[in-house]
């Protein structure tokens, strides 16, 4: 028997309440050690990637070689899919290497990495729900996670709508709602 019911929530309550404390704490502490966030300066945010560690394969790291415009200059190049991790479509290898988007922990390491430029907006590349690109997965669920570790940064956000629809998207402090 779990014993009086009064006794057993608080105590559990307050274990959460604690943990909850601990991080805003050290939310706090990192924001301290940061330039302040310049509201002017905005950021391009995509949440399509993903990897073999969190989501069981690698996404949109691995899209299609684009082919040269020219045919006759396309002919002499490799055609396929790159193929991570050392392979992947970007131009750039980032720090944080072939990363998921849905990792809690690298979106911290964004939005540190974002007020440490004393950027002050992310500008988060969507799709309505259950869209995506040709590459990827949808990505829609990622959101409200990035609104609250945004919110805790001071980082605002506005989202790029990436599909023509009738969708007005109306941001709030811990979450959004879809308007038609």
């Amino acid at each position: 028997m779990l014993g009086n019911i009064d006794s057993v929530v608080p105590e559990a309550l307050t274990k959460m309440i604690d943990i909850d404390s601990e991080r805003v704490k050290n939310v706090e502490a990192a924001l301290r050690q940061f330039p302040a966030p310049n509201y002017n300066i905005h950021a391009f945010y995509y949440t399509w990637y993903g990897n073999t560690q969190f989501d069981g394969k690698y996404i949109h790291w691995d899209h299609p070689l684009l082919p040269h415009w020219d045919s006759k200059v396309a002919a002499g190049y490799p055609r396929g899919r790159h193929s991570p991790p050392d392979d992947i479509g970007a131009n750039f290898y980032p720090a944080l290497g072939a990363y998921s988007s849905r990792d809690p922990s690298v979106i911290e390491a964004h939005m540190k990495q974002l007020r440490a430029g004393a950027i002050g907006v992310l500008a988060v590349s969507w799709y309505p729900p259950g869209m995506k690109d040709e590459n990827g997965e949808p990505t829609d669920d990622i959101v409200p996670l990035i609104l609250e570790v945004a919110h805790a940064y001071h980082v605002k956000v506005c989202m790029i709508i990436n599909e023509k629809s009738n969708y007005i998207l109306c941001s709030k402090k811990w979450g959004y709602s879809i308007l038609y």
